[in-house]
Parts: structure tokens; C-alpha cells; sequence
């Protein structure tokens, strides 16, 4: 195990076996999950074969889309402050979430999860700041952050 999960293992998410920090992200990827699942299909005009199709696309598009962000996001961290970047990528992300509340439409919600998707890319620059900023509690939180988001 790397020094810099050893350490946030141990200090943040203290327990014997680090099976907090586990735990605790299982348990939020899960909820959102089930729970948009639910908003899918509660907005559905479709039929239920074309509304699972539906939800594929818009929770499994998302990640596709951090993953070919995440270079273009570390990109930027050499030209820009990371940390306004990373503050910047998480709160358009926040206003995503806001508008996805308000979506009645499955294209227009599938629209919305692309754009967070490629915001996620952004999750990368959590690392990054984790390591820049090696013995300081932002490191902690960075990496925390990284680790709730980036997966």
C-alpha cells in the first residue's frame, strides 16, 4: 500500500482494517444509484425495455466520458491554479445535479449526465493537489475527495 493511503487510512478514516472509507463509498455510490434509477423511471414516457435503455445510457455514459475528461483535466492543472479548478469543476458539477432535480426529459437529463461526466474529469486534479500538497490537511481532504469522486 502507497504511503499516501496508508496515511489517509489512518488518520482520516481511522479503523482496523480501513474498511471505513469502503463502506462509506459503497454505501453513496449505491444510494445514488438506486435512487436515480428510480428518478428514471418515474420520468419515463417510454416503455420499460426503452426506459432500461435509457438508464444504461444515462448512468453508464457518465464514467466513460470522466475517464476521456481526466487527461484534459490534468492538462490544465499546468497552466491554471489546480485548486480553482478542482473548486470550479465541483461546483458546475453541483449546478448539474440542481438542473438533473428539474429534468423532465430523458435526452435532455442524458445531456446533462455527459457534461457532468466531463466535469468529473476533474476529480483528477484532487490527486494531483494531493500530492502537491503532501503534509497539510488539504492533502487529506484532496484525497478523500479523489477517492469519493473519482471512483
Amino acid at each position: 500500500m502507497k504511503k499516501i493511503e496508508y496515511l489517509l487510512l489512518n488518520r482520516i478514516l481511522p479503523a482496523s482494517d480501513g474498511s471505513k472509507g469502503v463502506i462509506f463509498i459503497a454505501l453513496s455510490q449505491f444510494g445514488l444509484a438506486f435512487c436515480f434509477t428510480f428518478y428514471i423511471i418515474k420520468i419515463s414516457p417510454y416503455k420499460p425495455p426503452e426506459t432500461m435503455v435509457w438508464i444504461g445510457l444515462i448512468m453508464g455514459l457518465n464514467s466513460f466520458v470522466a475517464a476521456a475528461a481526466a487527461p484534459f483535466w490534468g492538462s490544465l492543472t499546468a497552466k491554471f491554479r489546480p485548486k480553482a479548478l478542482f473548486q470550479g469543476g465541483f461546483l458546475c458539477n453541483g449546478m448539474i445535479f440542481l438542473l438533473m432535480g428539474f429534468m423532465d426529459n430523458l435526452p435532455m437529463l442524458l445531456v446533462l449526465r455527459l457534461i457532468q461526466g466531463a466535469l468529473g474529469g476533474a476529480s483528477t486534479i484532487g490527486r494531483r493537489i494531493a500530492y502537491l500538497s503532501y503534509d497539510d490537511l488539504l492533502f487529506y481532504l484532496s484525497y478523500l475527495c479523489y477517492y469519493i469522486v473519482g471512483y
